[in-house]
């Protein structure tokens, strides 16, 4: 991490990848001792859902660990903790450079990044998929991750920021899952379960 014109090396850094690649050879070696899961077109869906999770902890969230010694001259050299000035309050301020490619892939990268996460959500859970709790799932999604940014970044185990762009952005990728979800259903409504669901706006 570069603090005050220097860059720290981290010992090693925790990703979400790591931890569920060690999480699955648990559930490997607890299923060869007792019986693997059934598969089927539920199971299948939880699977790729728990993937999708793990890629967007990937993305989204890291975790730098240092020795002790490196943290303690880190923390000098920025004269304390960090300051919750690495948040972007002006919502509106990426749409003046919306023509750059930096802010279009931007912008797309953080509506797609939640559409899934409603659509699995609805898809799994379709007797609860409402456009209440969607919003909610995807509001709260967004602002936890924007929020663990920000704090890791503040005792600088990480170097992200806390964007509106991102939370706007993402909760409204959140209800666009959802509209998909509602096609889908009309499409193929027996994709999961042999109940019939409809969705409630």
């Amino acid at each position: 991490m570069l603090v005050n014109y220097r860059f720290y090396l981290p010992v090693i850094t925790i990703t979400p990848i790591k931890i569920g690649i060690f999480f699955l050879m648990c559930a490997l070696i607890y299923w060869s001792h007792t019986s693997f899961p059934k598969i089927n077109k539920r199971n299948l869906l939880k699977s790729l859902f728990t993937f999708y999770l793990l890629c967007v902890a990937q993305l989204t969230i890291s975790i730098n660990i240092y020795t002790p010694r490196t943290y303690i001259e880190m923390l000098r050299s920025a004269n304390g903790f960090g300051y919750f000035e690495a948040i972007e309050w002006h919502p509106l301020e990426m749409y003046k450079t919306i023509y750059t490619a930096a802010s279009q892939y931007t912008i797309v990268g953080n509506l797609v990044m939640l559409i899934p996460l409603t659509l699995f959500i609805s898809l799994l859970w379709e007797d609860k998929a409402t456009f209440k709790k969607m919003f909610t799932i995807s509001f709260l999604t967004s602002l936890t991750i924007e929020t663990s940014q920000l704090l890791l970044s503040y005792i600088y185990l990480e170097h992200r920021l806390f964007d509106l762009n991102d939370l706007l952005q993402n909760t409204l990728g959140g209800l666009i899952g959802f509209v998909i979800f509602i096609g889908i259903r009309k499409i193929v409504p027996n994709l999961v379960s042999q109940r019939k669901l409809t969705a409630k706006i």
